[in-house]
Parts: structure tokens; C-alpha cells; sequence
């Protein structure tokens, strides 16, 4: 009996002993598993319960300002709200965007950009609903925030152009980031954060950006702020001074206006600051800082005058009579004559059996550089331009900036075109003949040009052939400014023949008395169609033909004389005569520049 109960006392004592044997490892377990999960894990799990109770929002950095040279505001950003949903919390996002749409009167434009933005943007990318609201939408919107989870009403900046119309093609504007500008600058997915999309906004779109802050705040279950726990403030944007005159500027809009449509660009030759650069018809660039409407859209794409073309940069046109210059200085820097050459202008010049006329019927007689300059004898340049040839041309008119991009710090400018043998050869394949030269000679045929373009080339004629390159906004420090290889002497010649235009010439209507404000010059009239003698018969030439098919005006000029400080290309689409149209609007501008420009 005893010895039973020594068996069952043992069996007892050994299942006591794995019994707390096993309570014991459970235990241990359970003790590393919690040293783990509270010490060795705890800051992995503090980072987990702080994202869930700590949001962390951008500063969307206020954009630079534009001023012009005398400290003028142009373009700033101004307070507004916009609604925005975090839609990471939401349960039921249509239910919501509905209920917005009710509450804030959503276009059904708006309604499908919202829904486009849904699609393509991440969730935890707050969605913009509307931009600038309203007082009445904002309390509106406030009153119901409780009930609508996830939405958030955040302060915005938008930007503002204080002269939207003067300034649209310089300024350019900003708008809402597209899926290709996006890159890895998180700023671009902010919603209602907008980058240049043209002109100077897109050029400085990085220095005019700013970098972005960041905000933290704690969140409570609701997803509702609690309270503020930390901020590093936005670096706001870089203002930027421009070279531009904006009195000079409005006087040379409210000008070019009846003109329909033109460009004028006025440039200091001394250091190539754009003083004054307009193009007409212009536009409202405010409509696109909220997303431009799509009938607004399609009204400027639609308007036959195409406001949205900057005809300053991008308008190419054949320069008639104001290329003269560069076949002159050409043919002399060449030797293929000198001052003393002289043709005989009868009113034309025979090729073959074609007849190659002067703009004066009954011909100009005797002429030399100077007077051929001076009257614009369309015979004299016939016969240099095919002595110099096409190559030497080209390579004269890439000192004065003609044929290439000039530099200008836009996001985009055209080259025109100085043809070549080999352009000809390779665009036409076709070799370069006579009639190539008499029309290049005159500034026709192939022979294109930007207002800007020709601009540079008077700069460049003004200052005696310093290279200048057109500005828009002043460098931190002036660049070396070379002088081209081009003998000073034919340059005087050159000069000297468009002190005469306005002296005396094609211009003398259009000339300044006052000594210290004397402005040189050279008209050009340029063909849009060809007219042939029978069309001319029937009137259907100049004033009496259909305004698109006239010729353009055009006029270059420097001011004052000796010392120039502004040079100036006017070109007047379908004005018909140069001297009669675009130099007294050049006269004009030469005054209101002396009257309201200063040096800074």
C-alpha cells in the first residue's frame, strides 16, 4: 500500500514539474516577446502610432514677384481658400464629391475634373475640389465640416497680374502642374499648386518656385487637428526686377491697339535690356491661373488674329527694305564695292525676260551706297546682293543676330531664316540662282525675321557692332559684351545712310527736330502676295486690296544719334507702306522712351 502511494506521490511530482516547467517557458516567452515589442521595437512602433496620430502636411512656398525697372509691381499672389479631400479617410468618395457639388455649386467642368483627378492621382494625394472660394462657401463649408469626413479648407495663394493684357506675352502665366510636368519635386503634387506654363513664368519657374515648408500637427481618431507640433517654415520664391519699362510699355499697348495686329520691341544698344516688347492682340492671362475655361479656350484658339502668338519672339516675317543694311555691309565688308560704287536705277533690271522692278517706277538714276540707302532703290541692292552672294550674307547677318535664336532669356524664340546655297540645295534641291540674290537683296523671298531680330540688328548697328544680347532680367553680373569682327568703317556707311532715311529719305515725315532726341532709321514695305501687273490693273493692290492680303509695314531706328540708347523695331502686319505706317509709330515710342525711361 505504501509502495502505491510512493508511485502516485512521484507521478504527481513529475507532472507538477512539467507543468511548471512549461508555465515557465511560456512565461520567458512571453516576457522576450514583450522586451522585444516595448524596448527593442519601441521606436519602430512609436514612428507607427505617430503616423496615425501625427499628419505631416508641405508649406506650398509663396511665388516670387515680378517688378519692372522701377520697382513696379507686376505680378503677386494674393490669399484666397480652396477645399481639398484627404481621400485616404474617406469611406464613400462619391457620396462626398456629390455633397460638394451641392454645397458649392460645382460646373459640370469641374465635376469632370475631379473625376479625372481621381483617376490618375494617388490616395493619399488630397484631392483639389475648388479653388478660391468665397465667404459664403467657406462658412458654407464650415458649418458642415463635422459631417463631411476627410474634406479640409486650407489657405491658399494664388497668383494675380496686376496688368494682365500689357504683359501677357512677357509675363506668360502659371497654371495647374499636368501629368508631364510632373518630376520628383513633391511640391508638383500639392493640389491647387501651379508652375509656369510660358514667357518669364516658365523661363524662372525653378528661382520663382520657392522651396516648400513643412507642418506637423497632431490628428485625433476622427482624423479632426488637435493641435500644432512642429513647423519649418516655405523659403518663399525669388523676386525678379525686369529690364522692362512698364510706363513705356502701357503707352506702346494702348498704341499698337488700332493696329490690330503688330509687334514692337524697344532695346537699350548699350547693354541689350528690353525696354519695351509688345505684341498685338493680346489676352487676359488671369484666365488660366484657375484652369482656363473651355470656351475661353476655344475663343483665343478660334480668333483669327491669334492673340496667343507672340509675334515679338515667335512672328516671322520677310523684313523688305529694313535688310538693306546687312546686304550693304556685306557687299563692303566683302569689297565687292565701296562708297564710290554706283549702279543706274532706270526703275527695274532685266533677268532674262523677266523684270525685276524698283519700288519707284521711273527709277532713282544714279545711285551710291549712301543715297541707296537713303531713297531704299530696290536696283542697287538687286546688283550688290548677286555680286556678294547668298554665303557671305548669311554669314554677316549672324553678327547682327539674324538667321539664329538671339539669346533673349525666353523659353522659346524662333530663328527666322538668311537662305544659303546649301539651304536651297538641300530644302529645294535646286541650286542658287540670280533671281535667289535680287530677292534676298530687297529683303524677300526666303528671308525671315522676328520684330526681336530686328531689333538686335539696329542695336547692333547703334552701338558700332558690340555683340549685346537681349535681356529680359539683368544678371547678377554684367557679362563681357565682344565686339564682332566687322570693320567700323562700313558700319559708319551703314549708320550714316539711316541718319539720311530720316534726314531726308523714305522717313523724313517721321523726323525727330529736337537735336538731342534724333532718331536714324530705315523704312520697309513687305509683300504677303506676289502682284502681278494685271492685278495691279485692277486695283487689287495696297490700300484697295483685302487687308490680309496688304503688305506689312515695317520700320528700325535708333535714338539719339551719337550716344544711342534705344533701338527700335516696329513691324505692322497688312499696314501697307512703312513710311507711312510704322515709322510714326516708331517716332512716337522714340519720344514717350526719352520722356519716361531712366537709367537704373
Amino acid at each position: 500500500m505504501f509502495e502505491i502511494e510512493d508511485d502516485s506521490q512521484k507521478l504527481f511530482t513529475r507532472r507538477a514539474l512539467l507543468l511548471g516547467g512549461g508555465k515557465a517557458l511560456l512565461m520567458s516567452s512571453l516576457i522576450a516577446r514583450m522586451h522585444y515589442l516595448q524596448v527593442e521595437m519601441s521606436s519602430h512602433y512609436k514612428v507607427l502610432s505617430d503616423s496615425n496620430r501625427v499628419l505631416t502636411r508641405l508649406i506650398i512656398p509663396p511665388r516670387g514677384h515680378f517688378l519692372d525697372r522701377k520697382g513696379r509691381m507686376l505680378a503677386t499672389n494674393i490669399n484666397t481658400y480652396q477645399a481639398v479631400v484627404q481621400r485616404h479617410v474617406v469611406e464613400d468618395e462619391k457620396a462626398l464629391i456629390n455633397k460638394l457639388a451641392d454645397l458649392l455649386n460645382l460646373t459640370d467642368e469641374e465635376l469632370e475634373r475631379i473625376n479625372t483627378d481621381m483617376k490618375k492621382m494617388p490616395r493619399y494625394i488630397p484631392l483639389k475640389i475648388k479653388d478660391e472660394l468665397n465667404w459664403d462657401e467657406v462658412a458654407r463649408l464650415e458649418l458642415r465640416l463635422p459631417n463631411l469626413t476627410g474634406l479640409r479648407i486650407e489657405r491658399n495663394k494664388t497668383r494675380k497680374y496686376k496688368y494682365p493684357l500689357a504683359l501677357c506675352h512677357v509675363l506668360g502665366y502659371v497654371s495647374t502642374v499636368s501629368d508631364r510636368d510632373l518630376g520628383k519635386d513633391p511640391l508638383l503634387m500639392q493640389p491647387g499648386f501651379r508652375i509656369g506654363k510660358g514667357g518669364l513664368e516658365k523661363q524662372y519657374d525653378t528661382q520663382l518656385r520657392g522651396k516648400a515648408g513643412i507642418k506637423q500637427v497632431e490628428i485625433n481618431a476622427a482624423r479632426r487637428v488637435v493641435r500644432e507640433l512642429d513647423t519649418k517654415a516655405s523659403a518663399p520664391g525669388q523676386d525678379l526686377k525686369l529690364t522692362l519699362d512698364f510706363d513705356l510699355q502701357q503707352r506702346l499697348m494702348e498704341r499698337l491697339k488700332p493696329e490690330i495686329t503688330g509687334a514692337t520691341v524697344i532695346i537699350d544698344p548699350r547693354n541689350g535690356d528690353i525696354l519695351a516688347l509688345c505684341s498685338e492682340p493680346n489676352y487676359d492671362i488671369n484666365m488660366f491661373t484657375n484652369g482656363i475655361s473651355t470656351k475661353n479656350w476655344k475663343g483665343l484658339l478660334q480668333d483669327e488674329h491669334k492673340p496667343l502668338l507672340d509675334r515679338a519672339t515667335l512672328g516671322l516675317y520677310a523684313p523688305g527694305s529694313t535688310f538693306k543694311m546687312m546686304v550693304a555691309l556685306s557687299a563692303l565688308q566683302a569689297g565687292v564695292i565701296d562708297t564710290k560704287t554706283r549702279f543706274s536705277c532706270p526703275g527695274y533690271i532685266m533677268l532674262g525676260s523677266h523684270k525685276f522692278r524698283c519700288w519707284k517706277h521711273s527709277g532713282h538714276g544714279s545711285m551710291n551706297v549712301n543715297s541707296a540707302i537713303t531713297q531704299s532703290c530696290d536696283v542697287f541692292f538687286y546688283n550688290i546682293s548677286a555680286l556678294v552672294g547668298p554665303d557671305k550674307l548669311a554669314e554677316m547677318c549672324a553678327h547682327f543676330g539674324l538667321g539664329i535664336e538671339t539669346g533673349i532669356d525666353m523659353p522659346v524664340e524662333r530663328s527666322g531664316l538668311i537662305p544659303t546655297t546649301k539651304w536651297k540645295e538641300k530644302r529645294y534641291r535646286d541650286k542658287w540662282r540670280r533671281g535667289d540674290s535680287y530677292n534676298t537683296g530687297i529683303g524677300q523671298g526666303y528671308v525671315l525675321t522676328s520684330p526681336l531680330q530686328l531689333a538686335l540688328m539696329t542695336a547692333r548697328i547703334a552701338n558700332r557692332g558690340k555683340m549685346v544680347v537681349p535681356r529680359l532680367v539683368r544678371p547678377e553680373q554684367e557679362p563681357e559684351v565682344k565686339l564682332m569682327d566687322v570693320d567700323q568703317k562700313h558700319i559708319e556707311v551703314v549708320r550714316q545712310g539711316m541718319i539720311d532715311v530720316v534726314a531726308r529719305g523714305t522717313a523724313a515725315r517721321s523726323r525727330i527736330d529736337i537735336e538731342s532726341k534724333r532718331m536714324a532709321g530705315k523704312t520697309g514695305t513687305a509683300q504677303v502676295i506676289t502682284y502681278t501687273d494685271k492685278a495691279r490693273a485692277l486695283g487689287r493692290h495696297k490700300s484697295t486690296t483685302e487687308w490680309k492680303y496688304r503688305d506689312h509695314a515695317l520700320f528700325v531706328g535708333f535714338s539719339p544719334l551719337e550716344d544711342p540708347k534705344f533701338a527700335i523695331a516696329v513691324v505692322i502686319e497688312h499696314g501697307g507702306s512703312g513710311s507711312k505706317k510704322a515709322a510714326p509709330i516708331a517716332k512716337e515710342m522714340m519720344l514717350a522712351a526719352h520722356e519716361l525711361v531712366r537709367d537704373v
